[in-house]
């Protein structure tokens, strides 16, 4: 064997042994694919809370017991999870606070951006329960 051999088989090997733990830190194609679908699943939860909101307000500040009447406040809301066909999760806690929950596939990786204050609401993300949290200061 030539003498270059050993130090282009080390640095090859460091090459692929760095490709390889990238891959595993950050998931790869497939970890992406399912960031993307549960940020639309958080993007379809926020906007049935705007139309809880709104059938809130229509009831003199009164949260709804279910979704029923839900689409006269939106027109395009996604009432099921696109992807699985499960229908999301409504629940009123309070006067004040309800949660909608959805079957995330990876809810360790969704951004906090997504929540905080939004209007009359704040709204935070329950990871171990799959559940965004509103509660609304009428």
């Amino acid at each position: 064997m030539r003498p270059e051999f050993w130090p282009r088989a080390a640095l090859s090997l460091a090459v692929a042994a760095l490709v390889v733990a990238a891959l595993v830190a950050i998931g790869g194609p497939g970890a992406g694919r399912k960031e993307k679908r549960d940020e639309a699943r958080v993007q379809d939860l926020l906007a049935m809370g705007d139309a809880i909101a709104c059938l809130a307000a229509d009831a003199e500040g009164k949260l709804p017991e279910t979704l029923e009447g839900i689409e006269s406040c939106g027109s395009s809301l996604q009432l099921d999870d696109p992807f699985t066909g499960v229908p999301y999760r409504y629940e009123r806690l309070s006067e004040d606070r309800f949660r909608l929950c959805a079957g995330f596939e990876a809810p360790g990786r969704l951004e906090d951006s997504y929540y905080g204050r939004i209007e009359l609401s704040e709204i935070r993300l329950d990871r171990k329960t799959g559940c965004l949290l509103f509660e609304y200061r009428w």
